[in-house]
């Protein structure tokens, strides 16, 4: 151990085991440095300054606390400090875990304290008293100076100003820009067309106003135009003032007195109805047709007829379902609204196909000039319910053109199904006979082949003789028939023949009302 006097440089050589300085300066005028496996010491016995002279110096301390005062640490390498107090850091600040940066910069992992920084990116939540208590209530954005900012949803419960927004609204942008978006306006005032582009199913408007909109111009009120209106009340009849009434339908209470008000007019309607009287002028009367058509049915003066020629002639039919007869240019006719059918029968030089039989009545619906189908009945007739054949067929067909009957029998000739209504009726009917005719007896009634009774006699006509092979005719009279429902009229007939006959003949109805 070396010990040197206070303000006496001590020079120890390499070997020594210790120097002591117990008082005044240790100066080094050159490098100090210990050769052998051993380091140098330097033992504080109290309060001491190391001066390191040299502009670039290494220093190993010891674990305790040291303080260095005027040097510059240049590229420090700092390892994991455990806590530091920094007043001024730059460049990247990365690992801060306590402390103010006070220069803008990027800060990434910052917990604790505070820090100013330009742009924050957190990799997890961004929380804190501080932060719930500005975005509860956030300063103006910009602060006192305006900035930018861009939001997918701005609200404000204030007055918006500025001369941007001022310029916004002189000269707005189309709303949501190129992709419509959605707003709300006390107030929507367009220069221009409002186009809307909601598919069918989906009201372009909804208006909760029942205030009348002037000049609205549509071309469609509730699903229908004004070229095919809807009913004018809908399911309950309202009031109109109409300069030309055409329609289809006029009818009810509300049609009163004359059409035209005061001063009679005109008007063109399909059907008019009236719970009074209609009276025409005594001179002027209701119009009849001009042309040779006939009324609708329904209609007064609707006609009905059926003719049933009486002749024969060679047909052809087939095997099927149903069987349709040919006949060239039967001359069999229904006209008129109401159906009709007509008596025919059968005879062949070989055999009829399954389901007809010879010498037996069937009715006829006409199918045009020159085809008919058969039923059994006139009921099956008026039914649609027609005759199907099977089997095979041979020989030549005849058809006539009339009711079969049996020597002294009575059957229907023809028949029209009226509709209800006021009916007048009448007709004519023919007989063919081979043998003795000594009576003929011929009528109109509602039941199929009976006379009719009692008050309805008139409704017939009788012949009394004796006559051989003619074809006598008797018309039968004009009769009322009053229909509450669509009803078969025939038109029927007997003989006091002393053979079969057949029965032909023609019937009319014309609808009074």
């Amino acid at each position: 151990m070396f010990t040197g006097a206070g303000g006496a440089a001590v020079v120890v050589n390499p070997g020594g085991t210790a120097l002591t300085v117990t008082t005044g300066t240790l100066a080094l005028a050159g490098a100090f440095a210990t050769t052998g496996a051993f380091s140098t010491t330097f033992a504080q016995q109290a309060s001491v300054t190391l001066t390191l002279p040299a502009a670039s110096d290494t220093l190993a301390t010891l674990s305790q606390p040291e303080t260095l005062s005027n040097k510059t640490l240049v590229a420090p390498a700092l390892g994991t400090p455990t806590s530091g107090v920094m007043t001024n850091v730059t460049g990247t600040a990365a690992g801060l875990t306590v402390g103010s940066a006070t220069t803008a910069t990027t800060a990434t992992n910052v917990s604790g304290g505070t820090a100013s920084v330009t742009t924050l990116a957190a990799s997890g939540t961004v929380s804190g008293a501080g932060f719930a208590a500005l975005l509860a209530s956030p300063s103006a954005i910009g602060s006192t100076a305006p900035s930018t900012g861009a939001f997918t949803t701005l609200a404000a419960s204030s007055t918006v100003s500025g001369a941007g927004f001022t310029a916004l609204f002189a000269s707005p942008p189309a709303i949501g820009g190129t992709a419509a978006s959605s707003g709300k306006f006390t107030t929507v005032s367009a220069s221009g067309q409002i186009t809307s582009t909601v598919t069918t199913g989906t009201a372009p408007l909804v208006i909760a106003s029942t205030t009348n909109v002037a000049n609205l111009n549509a071309s469609s009120l509730s699903g229908a135009t004004f070229a095919s209106p809807g009913a004018i009340g809908s399911g309950s009849a309202s009031t109109g003032a109409f300069t030309t009434l055409n329609n289809t339908t006029a009818s009810g209470s509300a049609l009163n007195g004359t059409l035209g008000a005061t001063a009679a007019a005109s008007a063109l309607v399909t059907t008019l109805g009236a719970s009074g009287l209609i009276t025409p002028t005594s001179t002027a009367g209701i119009a009849g047709t001009s042309t040779n058509d006939n009324p609708s049915a329904g209609s007064i003066g609707e006609f009905a007829e059926v003719i049933l020629p009486g002749t024969a002639a060679t047909v052809t039919m087939t095997i099927a379902a149903p069987c349709v007869v040919t006949y060239t240019s039967h001359g069999m006719a229904v006209n008129g609204n109401c159906a009709g059918c007509l008596a025919v029968y059968f005879t062949t030089t070989g055999a009829l196909p399954t389901g007809l039989a010879i010498n037996t009545t069937y009715y006829a619906t006409i199918i045009d000039a020159n085809t008919f189908h058969l039923s059994t009945t006139i009921a099956n007739a008026f039914a649609g319910t027609y005759i199907t054949t099977t089997g095979s067929q041979s020989g030549t067909q005849t058809c006539a053109l009339q009711a079969y009957t049996s020597a002294n029998g009575t059957n229907d000739a023809a028949a029209l199904d009226l509709t209800a209504g006021d009916w007048d009726v009448s007709g004519s009917v023919s007989t063919s006979d081979g043998g003795t005719n000594t009576s003929m007896t011929v009528w109109t009634s509602t039941v199929s082949k009976t006379t009719p009774g009692a008050p309805y006699f008139g409704r017939l006509n009788q012949w009394v003789g004796s006559v051989s092979a003619v074809v006598p005719t008797l018309t039968v009279g004009t009769s009322r028939y009053l229909l509450s429902g669509t009803t078969p009229v025939y038109l029927s007939g007997t003989c006091g023949s002393s053979a079969a006959f057949g029965l032909s003949g023609y019937m009319r109805a014309r609808r009074a009302r």
